[in-house]
């Protein structure tokens, strides 16, 4: 493969910056790659890798300016910064770390992988408490949910996480996603044929059939739960979850796995409008 080739198959100009050429490479791979992507096709994974890595090796553009435009959106109303890190591959395990760079950065998915963010909040959350003395483990707790809250987008990620959501007559957004409820220890209690409401409460989504908390919602992927929750604390969803079977870990321990439908209301949607049009054009 020459440098015409890795432009053609990244779709990149010698003009772009670094950043701009990660954004369409993490893009790409999140759309081919085999673990992932919801066209997934192992070889143009591979060849998309090496177009990336040649891009880089051969020094065709300048990385100085992943260290100036990070090209995230930023949160005004933040009422803290935090330190940038950045991965240099999708799935590698070399970091580019830079510790003079502090902003009010959104996570952006396809930017950022949800560990070095987590990395990022923990340390904005340790320099906080330096400055304040006898702060018990709940408030530390409570400190981590408030941060990570302010730099997530909900709207952003729903966009860049559910490609497939669509559109209905009413302008909402409607998307489905897989989850499972994890009962309360001690409480067993068939779910089928009830109806269940949840409930958030920090990064949680407890659930309750009538008028009884029986569990919460689990999600494969952590960040899921930052994502969700701010939907139903905002009160901008309505949604139906449905519950087929209940799954045994052990004799006494089990799950109900679940689909859980959403629908993002009308008068939510102009944010999630205009990122779900920028998140198909990449």
């Amino acid at each position: 493969m020459n440098k015409h080739d890795a432009y053609r198959l990244l779709n990149i100009k010698k003009e772009d910056s670094f950043n701009d050429v990660r954004r369409k490479y993490h893009a790409l791979m999140h759309k081919h790659h085999p673990d992932i992507g919801p066209d997934s096709d192992s070889e143009m994974a591979m060849r998309l890798n090496a177009a990336f890595e040649l891009v880089k090796r051969e020094g065709l553009l300048d990385r100085s300016c992943s260290y100036v435009d990070f090209g995230f959106k930023e949160n005004s109303k933040a009422f803290c910064k935090r330190k940038m890190y950045m991965d240099d591959s999708l799935f590698g395990d070399d970091i580019i770390v830079d510790t003079g760079v502090y902003g009010s950065f959104y996570w952006e998915p396809d930017l950022e992988s949800f560990d070095i963010f987590v990395k990022s909040i923990s340390e904005a959350a340790s320099e906080i408490q330096k400055r304040q003395k006898n702060v018990s483990v709940s408030k530390k707790a409570k400190l981590f949910h408030l941060l990570i809250q302010q730099f997530v987008d909900p709207y952003e990620c729903i966009a860049l996480l559910y490609p497939s959501g669509k559109f209905n007559d009413i302008n909402e957004f409607v998307c489905q996603l897989n989850c499972h409820i994890k009962p309360e220890y001690g409480i067993d209690d068939e779910l089928f044929g009830k109806k269940l409401s949840i409930v958030p409460v920090n990064s949680r989504l407890l659930v309750y059939a009538e008028k009884s908390m029986i569990g919460q919602i689990d999600f494969d992927e952590n960040y899921l739960y930052y994502v969700i929750t701010p939907l139903f604390i905002q009160k901008a969803v309505k949604y139906t979850i449905k519950v087929n079977e209940k799954k045994h870990i052990s004799r006494s321990a089990y799950y109900y796995p679940a689909k859980l439908s959403l629908t993002i209301v009308a008068e939510f949607c102009n944010n999630l409008v205009d990122n779900f049009t920028v998140c198909l054009s990449l």
